[in-house]
């Protein structure tokens, strides 16, 4: 079951992100299939149908609420656009299927380990795949033939879901790489230097390297300044709650600002990024237009409200004029999720997100396997991410993000619930 579920974990960033009905809709599928094959095993051999424990809560019980909140729209006909809440109905029992299943079959460090090794690789080839394009201007898209232009979309519909995505991953790898690093002071010498160039932790460090130029490409402000804020933050609270940093640690991090940043960004077009930025003016955006518009809608229907997927529906009762583009999302998750799901299940979901980098803060502060440390470290950085990111965009609409995110959220859990590697003896 596990092996399936890392399938569709790589499956879903290249069916376009799952931002097509029948995109979402194949990796809804692919869920419910995995779930009746648990409930078959699970009868045939005996067992407890799912493994959830008193942390793991933190997560499910505010996604089953959303779920409740969803179904209600859709059973009292209380959605302005009944068969976008439909959809949004098995998207959401999909997704917290999806959790349940990563939590009861994730039970190892092992398996952990292997699961942020498969988002690492996904990243990569992802990655690789958006550069190639960006770069190649006349080799033709390999994903449903897509439309490009000069910004790196890799088989997302938009260059922010693949920014979002790459952001989520790159603060996973990190963390990967920081469970591996030597706490010793070893010195300097050729075989020394033989293992490191030969070892995993470069692979996976080359890895990031080629994800960081991916997501300058993307030219997304937002993304890429969030990923390096986010890491920032992360390294503060490494740096107060690590008991001895090493100095490789610290080193590692100085590498990403320096080496990945500067010198990268140099030659793959970071001041186009920083042009974009110093260029933002919200006389030009219209996206501060939308949310002045859309905020009136907060109130309109608070305790349920105007039902998921259904904001393209509602928001040109409330649009005071044309702006430069069409908006059937808010470009602000918090918003969006406010006006389509009502204040209780919104704050529900803030309570998990919430609880879950509570927990990954925990872990970093008192767990001392390294693994466990680490990938605390590289949750806490995706989690903030995702926080700044999705003041500017939506790319929790877009499933293979949402199923991403969620991934991440269960690993700061696991974090702290699974038991240490048993060593063997000699």
């Amino acid at each position: 079951m596990f092996a399936l579920l890392l399938i569709i974990l790589f499956i879903a960033p290249f069916v376009l992100g799952g931002f097509r009905l029948w995109a979402s809709a194949l990796l809804c599928l692919a869920i419910a299939v995995v779930s009746a094959l648990h409930c078959a095993y699970a009868v045939a051999t005996q067992q407890p149908l799912w493994n959830i424990n008193k942390t793991h809560r933190w997560l499910i019980i505010p996604m089953l609420s959303c779920v409740f909140v969803v179904a209600m729209q859709d059973v009292l006909k209380l959605s302005a656009s009944p068969g976008a809440t439909r959809h949004a109905l098995l998207v959401t029992v999909a997704l917290t299927l999806y959790a349940v299943l990563l939590l009861t079959y994730c039970t190892s460090y092992q398996r952990l380990r292997a699961l942020v090794v498969l988002l690492v690789i996904t990243g990569l080839v992802q990655a690789s795949y958006a550069c190639i394009l960006v770069l190649s201007p006349d080799l033709p898209s390999l994903v449903l033939q897509w439309q490009r232009n000069d910004k790196a979309f890799g088989s997302f519909t938009y260059q922010n879901f693949l920014a979002n995505y790459l952001g989520l991953v790159l603060s996973l790898g990190v963390g990967l790489i920081i469970a591996q690093l030597s706490t010793g002071q070893n010195p300097l010498s050729f075989k020394r230097l033989i293992q490191v160039w030969l070892s995993p932790k470069l692979m996976i460090r080359l890895a990031l390297m080629v994800m960081v130029i991916a997501l300058i490409l993307t030219r997304s402000r937002m993304g890429n300044a969030a990923f390096f804020i986010a890491l920032a933050l992360a390294c503060l609270l490494a740096l107060f709650f690590y008991r001895k940093p090493s100095k490789q640690f610290k080193w590692l991090i100085f590498s990403f600002f320096v080496l990945d940043f500067i010198l990268i960004g140099a030659l793959f077009g970071v001041s186009q990024v920083k042009e974009r930025l110093s260029n933002t003016a919200l006389l030009f955006e219209s996206r501060d237009e939308v949310l002045r518009d859309a905020w009136t809608l907060l109130f309109e229907h608070p305790f349920l409200g105007h039902g998921a997927g259904s904001f393209y529906t509602v928001f040109p009762s409330v649009q005071q004029g044309p702006y430069s583009g069409y908006y059937d999302n808010a470009h602000n998750d918090y918003l969006q999720f406010l006006i389509e799901l009502g204040w209780p299940a919104s704050i529900a979901l803030a309570v998990a997100i919430g609880g879950c980098l509570w927990v990954s803060v925990q872990v970093m502060k008192k767990r001392r396997t390294r693994l466990y440390q680490g990938l605390a470290f590289g949750a806490i950085a995706a989690i903030i991410f995702m926080l700044l990111h999705a003041s500017v965009d939506y790319s929790l609409q877009a499933m293979a993000n949402a199923l991403t995110f969620i991934t991440v959220l269960c690993i700061g859990l696991l974090c702290k619930t699974l038991s240490p590697p048993v060593l063997a003896r000699n």
